[in-house]
């Protein structure tokens, strides 16, 4: 045959990894120095970011080949048929699948597969030891993880500072899997030593985010036990002091942990954990976000409602 063409058949090249939650599946279909080909298939629901080339001299493409997605960016819906084109100095493309899409991603100059697959390998091991030391840590995060989605949507952040919250919402309690297990799951008071570990998993993650996030979402996990009063840890931070998602995780985190049955305690009722919260207002936790939290509960309420 002459020319250039080269024909790869599926039994002879195709990998696939999938989130560490499992809602997304990437397959990876053909790649050259030149050229990757990967389908994006995004489950209905599912909280996505589309990544711009980490090369200065790379682009890439996400074609809507089925279903339909929702950008927190453009504030609108696309359609199959769309496509969206990410440039090295574009932020990240935050997306909700309102269906189940497919995407078929095309990226020159850029070699994204294989980094993604390692990242999911990696941080799955990780929430696969967080479940086996502590369930409650698991589902927590998950739950602090759609408040603080929500709260950001509210604020209309976008782009990087969206997803470093978003990541940092998630992995929030990474540093759990250095603690003890009798010290995490201890039924009764902690001493005031095991207090002191326990306090450490802020920073004891610190490694693993840096490598396989950045600082600034290291920094919102860092501080999302800070106070306004400076009674928090670990830095004994003050207001401004203390970033403003660091200040969002800190109300999610804490009204989760107030409205959770734990071993050794029975959960809060909702409305025992916002005024509890208020009561803290500008000494624990940020009045005007607080206020803002607030709303995002009661529209979820009416939400589940109707």
């Amino acid at each position: 045959m002459e020319g250039n063409c080269t024909i790869i058949a599926k039994e002879d090249y195709e990998k696939h990894t999938v989130t560490p939650e499992g809602t997304a599946e990437i397959i990876n279909k053909y790649k050259d120095p030149v050229m990757e080909v990967n389908v994006y298939i995004l489950k209905k629901d599912g909280n996505f970011h589309l990544s711009p080339p980490k090369n200065p001299q790379g682009m890439k493409s996400y074609f809507i080949e089925e279903g339909r997605l929702y950008s927190m960016e453009t504030k609108a819906y696309h359609d199959m048929g769309s496509m969206i084109i990410l440039n090295p100095k574009d932020e990240l493309f935050n997306v909700t699948a309102i269906k189940d899409t497919y995407l078929l991603v095309h990226s020159l100059q850029d070699d994204s597969y294989e980094a993604t697959e390692k990242n999911f390998k990696h941080i799955h091991d990780i929430l696969v030891q967080i479940q086996r030391k502590d369930a409650y840590t698991h589902d927590h995060s998950q739950r602090v993880y759609k408040l603080s989605r929500s709260m950001a949507e509210k604020l209309d952040f976008r782009g990087a500072a969206l997803q470093n919250l978003l990541w940092a919402a998630k992995y929030h309690d990474i540093g759990k899997v250095f603690v003890p297990d009798e010290i995490l799951n201890k039924p009764g008071a902690l001493t005031k030593e095991e207090f002191e570990t326990m306090q450490e998993h802020t920073t004891m993650g610190r490694d693993l985010i840096l490598q396989y996030f950045n600082q600034e979402t290291y920094e919102i996990i860092c501080q999302h036990h800070e106070r306004l009063d400076g009674s928090g840890y670990p830095q004994n931070l003050r207001n401004e002091e203390i970033r403003k998602e660091a200040k969002i995780l800190a109300i999610c985190d804490s009204f989760d942990a107030m409205t959770t049955d734990r071993v050794y305690k029975k959960g809060k009722t909702k409305r025992e954990a916002i005024e509890e919260l208020k009561s803290l207002k500008n000494r624990k936790y940020d009045e005007e976000l607080l206020k803002l939290f607030i709303e995002v509960l009661k529209l979820e309420e009416e939400e589940e409602e109707v």
